[in-house]
């Protein structure tokens, strides 16, 4: 009988990474890292500057805010990539069961796209960002969580 695999998925709004640990082992390893191909870069937050408009009886101006959040509709693009690769991943039983650790955010927007067979291997969901921290404290924090 083979060892279960657990995939850690951590997350952001920018990166994603897979880690692969087998058993009770407390080593892990990287199977998939990816970076959001539309993250904004310096002040390329909304593109152009916001216009502004005059109010109709005074002299005041207002900045025109957008109708929707781009920040926001970037990170849902990117929970469907995360999503998709993990969908597969999981149809192939490449792994046995997944832990997902993002923040509330990024957390609530892959809720939404993970299909069927994802949702029937996700064991556990944290909600912290944990993505720029090295494997092995990843391993003792989630030791701590009890997972």
């Amino acid at each position: 009988m083979r060892a279960s695999k657990t995939w850690i998925i951590l997350a952001n709004g920018e990166h994603a990474r897979f880690l692969e640990r087998e058993g009770l082992s407390q080593t892990t390893h990287q199977v998939v890292a990816i970076t959001n191909p539309e993250r904004p870069r310096g002040k390329e937050t909304y593109g152009t500057p916001l216009g502004r408009v005059f109010e109709s009886h005074e002299t005041a101006r207002h900045a025109i805010e957008p109708r929707r959040d781009l920040n926001q509709i970037r990170q849902r693009k990117f929970a469907g990539k995360i999503a998709r690769i993990l969908e597969t991943y999981a149809i192939k039983r490449r792994f046995d069961r997944a832990i997902i650790v993002a923040g509330h955010t990024m957390l609530g927007a892959l809720r939404k796209e993970f299909g069927p067979k994802t949702a029937s291997v996700i064991t556990k969901e944290i909600d912290r960002d944990w993505i720029n921290l090295q494997d092995d404290k990843i391993v003792e924090r989630l030791e701590k969580a009890d997972v």
